[in-house]
């Protein structure tokens, strides 16, 4: 007959055993834990050794002198001379009198060939590591089997060669990459796309004939993209591009195009993209209103001024900044629009752009002097660079305010007078008013004259 075990007596033995587990289990974690940060600490602070042991290296690279026996610098791949020997190679890399002789060190010291097994052979991470430091390195011997590894499966690996196919530099990569570009854009693979973009922006005016091929292209996903990428990279040789492409169908290229046309301040678009304020889409109006802000030609305050009223809030903020970088007669027609106007989106847009371009304490410090004021006149520059105010646009915006009566008067300056001290003094600013308006237009006129 067997001895029966109670039941209570066995959870007893289960549990017990579940503690010591545990408890070996967190001191086996807790072991490791001490032994990796010991590991890691003496690695570092043989790291730190040998970096300041390798320091003269690149002393020498940037002094443009060559390193007759490489050997020295050997070291097996991984190890913390390695490391310390490859930092100091990157940094004379990208000095000038460094750059050739690093070079030559990176190939003789089996840095290259390293990386290039690497991507052979390497793990995951491995992988793309091998492949951003060939690139950092500019290494035009590596380029077929970049190339080859776009077809990798591995994302890390191909997105780190795209990336280094834009720092070798190699035009020769272009239709590949543009094919890419286009799959990319196709499938909405948008973390490869903005790699894809960087790395086609680095190759410059090389890559602008590949990208205005394909602005002919059906799908207006990839006209929109390559005419970003266009804009990007700039230069005034793309006006008349630009300018063709505000005709598009499409309304984002139609947007770009007007962005690109403030980019490379194309001033002999201004009735172009006037004309491109109508647009019925808001995004297109938004891009023409910001580049002809960036233009600042005073011809177009009119046409930006319109757009204070546009049903788009955003079109409208574009307007008013335009109006306020534009400077001179705009800051006069921002004023009219804020004390005239009836529409409250279009007062609001003038009045935040006034105060925040400064104009509003410019008339206060003047209407604070009462009647003597016209004598500071003399004190403001003449309208010199666009964007500032200048003595004349002053005397009319002043001349403008004597036309009002003393309570809408009072209105405005006193909200001016808020945004520019957050609602202090406006007694004084009122009492200020009032001896300004008392004043007259005639005498203010002949005080500036005289």
């Amino acid at each position: 007959m067997g001895l029966l075990v109670p039941e209570n007596i066995l959870a007893y033995i289960i549990v017990s055993f579940i503690i010591i587990a545990v408890i070996i289990l967190i001191v086996l974690t807790l072991i490791a834990v001490i032994a990796r940060r010991l590991y890691m600490e003496r690695r570092y602070r043989r790291l730190d050794y040998e970096r300041e042991r390798y320091s003269v290296l690149l002393a020498i690279l940037e002094s443009g002198r060559s390193i007759e026996a490489p050997d020295e610098y050997r070291h097996r791949p991984g190890s913390p001379a390695w490391i310390a020997v490859e930092e100091n190679l990157f940094k004379a890399f990208d000095s000038d009198h460094g750059r050739s002789e690093a070079a030559r060190l990176f190939d003789a010291l089996g840095y290259t060939s390293h990386y290039i097994d690497t991507i052979e052979s390497g793990g995951r991470w491995a992988q793309a590591m091998a492949a951003e430091r060939l690139g950092y390195m500019r290494c035009a011997r590596a380029l077929p089997l970049l190339v080859k590894s776009l077809e990798s499966r591995n994302t890390d690996l191909k997105l780190m060669v795209i990336h280094a196919l834009g720092l070798i530099g190699d035009a020769s990569v272009l239709p590949i990459m543009m094919k890419l570009l286009r799959s990319s854009i196709l499938i909405d693979e948008e973390i490869s796309r903005k790699v894809l973009i960087s790395s086609i922006v680095s190759f410059g005016a090389e890559a602008v004939r590949a990208l205005v091929a394909e602005l002919a292209d059906p799908d207006w996903r990839i006209r929109a993209v390559c005419l970003d990428l266009l804009v990007e990279i700039g230069g005034a040789n793309l006006s008349p591009l630009f300018m063709k492409m505000l005709d598009d169908p499409e309304q984002e290229v139609r947007a770009k195009a007007a962005k690109g046309l403030g980019r490379i301040r194309c001033v002999d678009s201004v009735p172009r993209l006037e004309f491109a304020l109508a647009d019925q889409y808001w995004v297109v109006r938004l891009h023409a209103a910001r580049a002809l802000g960036l233009m600042r030609e005073e011809r177009s305050v009119s046409a930006l001024t319109e757009k204070l009223t546009d049903k788009n809030w955003q079109v409208r903020r574009a307007a008013a900044e335009a109006l306020g970088a534009i400077g001179g007669s705009a800051y006069h027609e921002l004023l009219k629009v804020y004390i005239d106007s009836t529409d409250q989106y279009a007062r609001d847009q003038a009045f935040f752009e006034l105060g925040e371009r400064g104009v509003a304490g410019a008339l206060l410090s003047m209407l604070h002097e009462g009647e003597n004021n016209y004598l500071l006149l003399k004190d403001i520059p003449p309208t010199g660079d666009k964007g500032g105010i200048g003595r004349e646009v002053v005397r009319e915006m002043l001349l403008f305010l004597t036309t009002l009566s003393k309570e809408t008067l009072g209105q405005a300056l006193m909200a001016l007078l808020k945004i520019e001290n957050n609602g202090h003094d406006a007694k004084e600013a009122f009492s200020s008013m009032e001896r300004f308006k008392d004043f007259g237009r005639d005498s203010w006129g002949n005080a500036v004259h005289d």
